[in-house]
């Protein structure tokens, strides 16, 4: 995993991109405007470190962020108080796997810190096959042994079981060849 500073410009353009797109539009599970800053930090950053843009559409984006070397990237990220840990869990809600994304990205942002980490990348049939299905209402226990009931149906993956990213070098060449 690696893990990046947050420019503060790049916090502000992130909520200028909520508020002045249709973002979260689904028929639920949209996240509050926070969660959708928080999406949008991880998706700004990430397409910066790759020299992508995301699309100026402000409309539906097809389930993806951008578009790199052939791939329709969906960049998943998590608000922490914490660091991410490789026992961590990353997911992708039911209501959005059948979207266009062939790959995703996921990544957890550190709220205290200010800080992006990078935890791994697989295609979206790996994915596919190796997440655990969870339905709304299962009890999730995470690493601490906290638990919690799961508000959506969806899908979870170990950090552990990503494609890991140490340097951004290697992001982008995962991104092209894999």
């Amino acid at each position: 995993m690696i893990t990046l500073p947050i420019d503060e410009q790049l916090i502000i353009k992130a909520t200028t991109y909520v508020d002045t797109h249709k973002i979260g539009r689904r028929k639920k599970f949209n996240g509050n405007r926070t969660n959708q800053v928080v999406g949008i930090t991880g998706e700004l950053m990430v397409a910066e470190l790759l020299g992508a843009t995301l699309p100026e559409t402000h409309d539906f984006d097809g389930g993806w962020d951008f578009n790199f070397s052939g791939k329709q990237i969906d960049v998943k990220t998590v608000g922490r108080t914490s660091n991410a840990r490789l026992d961590y869990y990353s997911n992708v809600i039911e209501a959005q796997i059948h979207f266009k994304a062939t790959h995703y990205l996921f990544c957890s942002l550190n709220k205290n810190k200010r800080e992006l980490t990078i935890c791994g990348f697989i295609s979206k049939e790996d994915f596919l096959r190796k997440a655990e299905y969870k339905k709304a209402g299962d009890t999730f226990t995470r690493v601490n042994g906290d638990t919690m009931v799961l508000k959506a149906t969806g899908y979870f993956i170990k950090n552990s079981d990503l494609i890991q990213i140490d340097s951004i070098a290697q992001l982008k060449e995962l991104v092209i060849f894999n």
